[in-house]
Protein backbone atom coordinates (compact mmCIF):
# COMPACT_ATOMS: atom_id res chain seq x y z
CA UNK A 1 0.00 0.00 0.00
CA UNK A 2 1.31 3.43 -0.94
CA UNK A 3 0.04 6.25 1.22
CA UNK A 4 -1.68 9.18 -0.41
CA UNK A 5 -0.14 12.48 0.69
CA UNK A 6 -3.16 14.59 1.55
CA UNK A 7 -2.07 16.87 4.38
CA UNK A 8 -4.54 19.30 5.87
CA UNK A 9 -4.15 23.04 5.29
CA UNK A 10 -2.35 23.32 8.64
CA UNK A 11 0.00 20.44 7.73
CA UNK A 12 0.82 21.92 4.32
CA UNK A 13 2.37 24.91 6.10
CA UNK A 14 5.00 22.57 7.59
CA UNK A 15 7.63 21.46 5.04
CA UNK A 16 7.85 17.67 4.54
CA UNK A 17 11.35 17.42 6.09
CA UNK A 18 10.01 18.95 9.33
CA UNK A 19 6.94 16.68 9.27
CA UNK A 20 9.22 13.67 8.79
CA UNK A 21 11.54 14.81 11.63
CA UNK A 22 8.55 15.26 13.93
CA UNK A 23 7.12 11.83 13.06
CA UNK A 24 10.46 10.08 13.56
CA UNK A 25 10.95 11.75 16.96
CA UNK A 26 7.53 10.62 18.23
CA UNK A 27 8.69 7.03 18.66
CA UNK A 28 11.92 5.06 18.51
CA UNK A 29 12.62 3.16 15.29
CA UNK A 30 11.89 -0.56 15.15
CA UNK A 31 15.31 -2.23 15.10
CA UNK A 32 15.89 -5.77 13.82
CA UNK A 33 18.68 -8.09 14.92
CA UNK A 34 20.99 -9.54 12.27
CA UNK A 35 24.60 -10.53 11.80
CA UNK A 36 24.53 -8.89 8.37
CA UNK A 37 23.60 -5.20 8.36
CA UNK A 38 23.50 -2.37 5.87
CA UNK A 39 22.36 1.25 5.85
CA UNK A 40 20.88 3.66 3.34
CA UNK A 41 20.73 7.45 3.23
CA UNK A 42 17.23 8.74 2.47
CA UNK A 43 17.76 12.29 1.20
CA UNK A 44 14.93 14.79 0.82
CA UNK A 45 15.30 18.33 -0.53
CA UNK A 46 14.94 21.09 2.11
CA UNK A 47 11.80 22.29 0.30
CA UNK A 48 10.54 18.74 0.70
CA UNK A 49 9.41 18.46 -2.88
CA UNK A 50 11.76 15.68 -4.02
CA UNK A 51 13.53 12.52 -2.87
CA UNK A 52 16.94 11.35 -4.15
CA UNK A 53 17.35 7.92 -5.76
CA UNK A 54 20.16 6.08 -7.51
CA UNK A 55 20.11 3.42 -10.17
CA UNK A 56 22.66 0.78 -9.35
CA UNK A 57 25.12 -0.16 -12.08
CA UNK A 58 24.79 -3.53 -13.80
CA UNK A 59 27.08 -6.13 -12.20
CA UNK A 60 26.64 -9.89 -12.63
CA UNK A 61 27.35 -10.70 -8.94
CA UNK A 62 25.15 -7.95 -7.45
CA UNK A 63 21.64 -9.18 -6.52
CA UNK A 64 20.41 -5.56 -6.78
CA UNK A 65 22.10 -4.91 -10.13
CA UNK A 66 20.33 -2.16 -12.08
CA UNK A 67 17.74 -1.54 -9.35
CA UNK A 68 16.44 1.80 -8.12
CA UNK A 69 17.73 2.37 -4.57
CA UNK A 70 18.85 4.88 -2.01
CA UNK A 71 22.62 5.41 -1.59
CA UNK A 72 23.80 2.74 0.80
CA UNK A 73 25.51 -0.57 1.42
CA UNK A 74 26.82 -3.05 3.95
CA UNK A 75 28.39 -1.95 7.20
CA UNK A 76 32.21 -2.06 7.19
CA UNK A 77 34.27 -2.96 10.25
CA UNK A 78 35.63 0.60 10.30
CA UNK A 79 32.17 2.19 10.55
CA UNK A 80 31.48 3.31 14.12
CA UNK A 81 27.74 2.65 13.63
CA UNK A 82 25.12 2.29 10.90
CA UNK A 83 24.64 6.06 10.65
CA UNK A 84 28.32 6.27 9.71
CA UNK A 85 27.72 3.52 7.14
CA UNK A 86 24.94 5.54 5.48
CA UNK A 87 27.15 8.65 5.40
CA UNK A 88 30.16 6.74 4.02
CA UNK A 89 28.09 5.07 1.32
CA UNK A 90 26.53 8.37 0.19
CA UNK A 91 30.01 9.89 -0.04
CA UNK A 92 31.46 6.87 -1.91
CA UNK A 93 28.54 6.26 -4.28
CA UNK A 94 27.44 9.78 -5.24
CA UNK A 95 30.03 12.12 -3.69
CA UNK A 96 27.54 13.63 -1.21
CA UNK A 97 28.96 14.56 2.21
CA UNK A 98 26.15 14.24 4.76
CA UNK A 99 28.21 14.93 7.89
CA UNK A 100 26.96 18.53 7.97
CA UNK A 101 23.51 17.84 6.51
CA UNK A 102 20.27 18.20 8.46
CA UNK A 103 19.71 14.78 10.06
CA UNK A 104 15.98 14.05 10.40
CA UNK A 105 16.02 10.66 12.11
CA UNK A 106 16.01 6.91 11.65
CA UNK A 107 13.32 4.90 9.90
CA UNK A 108 12.27 1.39 10.97
CA UNK A 109 14.72 -1.35 10.00
CA UNK A 110 13.72 -3.63 7.13
CA UNK A 111 14.88 -7.10 6.14
CA UNK A 112 15.45 -7.77 2.45
CA UNK A 113 13.19 -10.22 0.62
CA UNK A 114 16.10 -12.34 -0.63
CA UNK A 115 18.48 -12.65 2.34
CA UNK A 116 18.93 -12.16 6.08
CA UNK A 117 20.37 -8.68 5.44
CA UNK A 118 18.80 -6.02 7.67
CA UNK A 119 18.85 -2.46 6.35
CA UNK A 120 18.61 0.69 8.47
CA UNK A 121 17.40 3.90 6.85
CA UNK A 122 18.62 7.32 7.96
CA UNK A 123 16.76 10.39 6.71
CA UNK A 124 18.44 13.70 5.85
CA UNK A 125 17.39 17.00 4.39
CA UNK A 126 20.10 18.19 1.99
CA UNK A 127 20.19 20.48 -1.03
CA UNK A 128 20.92 19.21 -4.51
CA UNK A 129 24.57 18.82 -5.35
CA UNK A 130 26.33 17.80 -8.53
CA UNK A 131 26.78 14.05 -8.00
CA UNK A 132 30.08 12.29 -8.51
CA UNK A 133 28.99 8.77 -9.41
CA UNK A 134 31.12 5.79 -8.46
CA UNK A 135 31.35 2.70 -10.66
CA UNK A 136 28.60 1.16 -8.48
CA UNK A 137 26.06 3.77 -9.61
CA UNK A 138 24.69 4.28 -13.13
CA UNK A 139 22.43 7.25 -12.40
CA UNK A 140 21.38 9.64 -9.63
CA UNK A 141 18.08 11.53 -9.86
CA UNK A 142 15.37 13.29 -7.86
CA UNK A 143 11.71 12.25 -7.87
CA UNK A 144 8.86 14.50 -6.68
CA UNK A 145 7.17 13.14 -3.56
CA UNK A 146 3.83 13.86 -5.23
CA UNK A 147 4.72 11.36 -8.00
CA UNK A 148 5.55 8.66 -5.46
CA UNK A 149 2.08 8.92 -3.93
CA UNK A 150 0.13 8.87 -7.22
CA UNK A 151 -2.21 5.86 -7.44
CA UNK A 152 -1.64 5.67 -11.22
CA UNK A 153 2.04 4.81 -10.64
CA UNK A 154 1.25 1.71 -8.58
CA UNK A 155 1.92 -1.62 -10.22
CA UNK A 156 3.39 -5.04 -9.44
CA UNK A 157 6.48 -6.97 -10.40
CA UNK A 158 6.86 -10.75 -10.41
CA UNK A 159 10.30 -12.05 -9.44
CA UNK A 160 10.98 -15.79 -9.29
CA UNK A 161 7.26 -16.50 -9.03
CA UNK A 162 6.66 -13.97 -6.23
CA UNK A 163 4.57 -10.85 -6.78
CA UNK A 164 5.81 -7.58 -5.27
CA UNK A 165 4.22 -4.11 -5.17
CA UNK A 166 6.11 -1.58 -7.27
CA UNK A 167 6.04 2.00 -8.52
CA UNK A 168 6.58 3.23 -12.04
CA UNK A 169 8.94 6.21 -12.17
CA UNK A 170 8.52 6.60 -15.92
CA UNK A 171 9.22 4.71 -19.16
CA UNK A 172 13.01 5.18 -19.04
CA UNK A 173 13.41 3.91 -15.45
CA UNK A 174 13.13 0.42 -13.97
CA UNK A 175 10.33 -0.18 -11.48
CA UNK A 176 10.94 0.86 -7.88
CA UNK A 177 10.22 -2.17 -5.71
CA UNK A 178 11.56 -4.28 -2.84
CA UNK A 179 13.22 -2.72 0.17
CA UNK A 180 13.41 0.73 -1.46
CA UNK A 181 9.65 0.61 -2.12
CA UNK A 182 9.07 -0.33 1.53
CA UNK A 183 11.23 2.59 2.76
CA UNK A 184 9.29 4.96 0.45
CA UNK A 185 6.06 3.59 1.92
CA UNK A 186 7.36 4.39 5.43
CA UNK A 187 8.30 7.93 4.42
CA UNK A 188 4.93 8.64 2.83
CA UNK A 189 3.13 7.22 5.86
CA UNK A 190 5.12 9.55 8.14
CA UNK A 191 4.31 12.54 5.94
CA UNK A 192 0.57 11.98 6.17
CA UNK A 193 -0.56 13.48 9.47
CA UNK A 194 -3.79 11.78 10.67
Amino acid sequence: MIWQMTPSAKDSEVPPPERLRSALRRRPPRLLASDVKAAVAVIIEPSGAQLLFIRRAEHPHDPWSGHIAFPGGKQDEGDRDLLATAQREAREEIGMDLTGADYLGQLDDLQTNISCLVVSGFAYSAPRQQPRLSQEVEDCFWVPLAHLSEAARRTHLTVEGRRFPALSLGPAKPLLWGITYRFVEQILKHLVVP
